[in-house]
């Protein structure tokens, strides 16, 4: 599903900045929101803000971008310079092209992560195999059996 954001216009007719609180706030009343009140709420645990308008949740960072810029490329999505997703202060936002190339397509096969190391395996061709690699690295770095007892 394409999600179609409003344009510039079409926010500041609806939505005002406040620049204190670095939150759009409703120029306009709206099902049960009086003009002054926050829009939008914590969503996805807290981690994000989001808008709700005309049906589906919009990211209220690419809402106060494009309150303040204009139009986002499509190739680029809104970053927080802080790493938190509730601060929508416009000095904390920042475009940036997204780190994999979504023109390519998604690599092949399967792999997993070490519980114990971190590392990633990947490039295996059957989900068994990649499995068995894994149990053969599980029985390499398993405790000796006697361990307890020798210690």
């Amino acid at each position: 599903m394409v999600v179609r954001y409003p344009t510039q216009a079409e926010l500041r007719r609806r939505f005002a900045y406040d620049s204190a609180r670095g939150v759009l706030t409703y120029a306009l009343p709206a099902r049960g929101m009086r003009v002054g009140d926050t829009a939008g709420s914590a969503q996805c645990k807290g981690r994000v803000w989001q808008i709700q308008l005309n049906g589906p949740r919009l990211s209220a960072a690419r809402l106060v971008w494009i309150w303040h810029n204009g139009d986002i490329p499509a190739d680029c999505v809104v970053r927080f310079k802080d790493g938190n997703g509730l601060n929508l202060r416009i000095e904390n936002l920042y475009l940036r092209k997204p780190v994999h190339d979504v023109t390519k397509p998604a690599r092949q096969g399967f792999g997993f992560m070490d519980d114990r190391t971190g590392a990633h395996f990947e490039g295996f061709r059957t989900k068994a195999q990649a499995a068995q690699a894994r149990e053969t690295l599980r029985r390499l770095y398993a405790p000796h059996p006697d361990y307890e007892r020798l210690a």
